[in-house]
């Protein structure tokens, strides 16, 4: 759902004082991330502190006479210290920002140690929906966000009436560094009608390869792809993909998954074996495929039409066939 917009009659504002939220512990325990990927259940890890609100990076805000604001809490799961809008954040701790403006709310950058460099903006504009934006990237609900080789997690959260009568829209911001959601993003066609988009996991304890486009994409224990394909495939608009034996460049399955203009997805299956399999998918409908020549097995499930948490939607592909594949061992 989108966020919404409440509406208030203009009146004067108070002044904005500093807001201390709640006060942080006396001692931050640092926690250092791995290098794996964040499987979904790992995403939410504690935060250790959160400081006072901040107006910082937000020195145009006009805020005696501002009536909307964005508001938003910022973590930091990185795995090392950041710098937000010349705030220093560390690892494992959270800071909330707030400003008011009638062009743009809150501008600021996100500075990493290894100098690389991330736009951030919010806004709450009175004609238009609000949105927080990554780099180019504007979000308006919530979404997966890869820029310059950092990673942040963007969710919209509701709206909020400050006590001086300002109309704040929450978010909530979450940067992992250079952890990804997703290992590699395989997008293209994005505005066609027709397509297929999903994930491809990667649910052993080895790496797997999984050669798309003619590229080998190497998925590492509990890491996943993201996908949006509208190839051309006899006249259905979909993707085909290979995941490799472990080791080798022989196919362990084959797989290519179209929505046609009419009737169901169809998903055609190919095992190293010789094995062939043709479905078409009823919404929530799995199979189970497993190689013979190795201890490779992949389920394939076509789940309800929903838009995927990325910034690849559209309005063309909101409602293109979303096909999960997952591969395991035997």
């Amino acid at each position: 759902m989108k966020n919404s917009r409440e509406s208030a009659r203009p009146t004067p504002a108070k002044p904005r004082r500093r807001i201390a939220l709640f006060a942080a512990p006396a001692l931050a325990v640092a926690v250092l991330m791995s290098g794996a990927a964040l499987a979904p259940a790992a995403q939410a890890a504690p935060v250790d502190q959160v400081t006072a609100t901040s107006t910082q990076g937000a020195a145009k805000a006009n805020l005696e006479n501002a009536r909307n604001g964005s508001y938003f809490h910022f973590v930091n799961q990185s795995g090392d210290g950041v710098c937000v809008a010349g705030e220093w954040v560390p690892n494992r701790v959270g800071v909330r920002f707030k400003g008011a403006h009638s062009d743009n709310d809150w501008s600021g950058q996100v500075a990493f140690r290894d100098g690389t460099k991330v736009d951030l903006h919010a806004n709450n504009p009175w004609t238009s929906e609000a949105y927080f934006q990554v780099g180019p990237h504007k979000i308006y609900n919530e979404a997966h966000v890869t820029w310059n080789g950092k990673n942040f997690h963007v969710k919209y959260v509701g709206g909020w009436l400050d006590p001086d009568g300002t109309i704040y829209k929450k978010w909530d911001v979450t940067t992992t560094g250079s952890t990804g959601f997703y290992a590699h993003e395989f997008v293209h066609h994005i505005d066609e009608m027709d397509g297929v988009k999903g994930t491809v996991t990667n649910k052993t304890d080895h790496d797997v390869v999984v050669k798309a486009g003619g590229a080998n994409l190497v998925l590492k224990a509990g890491q996943r792809i993201v996908y949006y394909d509208a190839g051309d495939y006899s006249g259905d608009k979909g993707t085909r993909m290979q995941i490799l034996r472990p080791g080798s460049e022989q196919s362990a399955v084959a797989f290519t998954a179209v929505d046609p203009t009419m009737g169901f997805p169809k998903v055609d299956v190919v095992t190293g074996d010789g094995a062939k399999d043709t479905t078409w998918y009823s919404e929530h409908q799995s199979k189970t495929f497993t190689d013979g020549g190795s201890d490779t097995r992949v389920t394939v499930t076509r789940q309800g039409d929903h838009k995927l948490p990325t910034v690849y939607e559209r309005s063309a592909n909101a409602d293109w066939a979303v096909i999960d594949v997952d591969i395991t061992s035997k």
